[in-house]
């Protein structure tokens, strides 16, 4: 692991930390990437970050350890309890811009996983049949997820091509 910490500062009083070759090898799987942040001294800009991480062998039991700590608390829970098993085979994670203009939806700067889900188990809500056994690609792109997928079995039965778009995960008004 590579990290540069230098405090580099500008004349604008803006400090970069960076990392570049970042290995990773843990219990839930594999990361590598880069990173360059950049942290002003005035509270009224946001930081910004540059970030690209690859991603592979991951464990989809531990999912909820990875989620953003800006998801809206109902979603972050409903993934908690539906995203139950899987592996994630490979993945990328990007982030590009200010980071209080996050999810990016004026389009201000990027924000981009994708992923192949192999023997995934989703139990998407309570006392319903769960989906097993599902090979997918998920995409969160600014705001919103897309999920393809060609296989999966839910009692037994098997499920053909499958694929769900939400545009925003934005709770809508007056959602708790």
């Amino acid at each position: 692991v590579l990290v540069d910490i230098g405090p580099e500062s500008d004349p604008r009083g803006i400090v970069r930390i960076s990392g570049k070759d970042l290995n990773l090898l843990a219990q839930d799987g594999r990361l590598t990437g880069h990173f360059a942040l950049s942290l002003p001294d005035d509270a009224a800009q946001s930081p910004v970050l540059d970030m690209r991480v690859d991603f592979s062998d991951m464990n989809g039991d531990h999912a909820a350890n990875y989620y953003p700590l800006t998801l809206p608390p109902v979603l972050r829970d409903w993934l908690t309890s539906a995203v139950v098993s899987g592996r994630v085979t490979t993945g990328h994670a990007l982030f590009t811009g200010a980071v209080r203009d996050f999810p990016f939806r004026d389009g201000g700067g990027r924000f981009e996983v994708r992923a192949h889900v192999s023997n995934g188990v989703f139990q998407y809500l309570p006392g319903w049949p769960g989906i097993e056994n599902i090979e997918a690609d998920l995409l969160f792109s600014g705001p919103g997820l897309s999920v393809t997928s060609n296989q999966g079995r839910i009692r037994g039965l098997d499920v053909g091509r499958v694929a769900v778009t939400v545009a925003d995960l934005r709770p809508p008004q007056g959602a708790q």
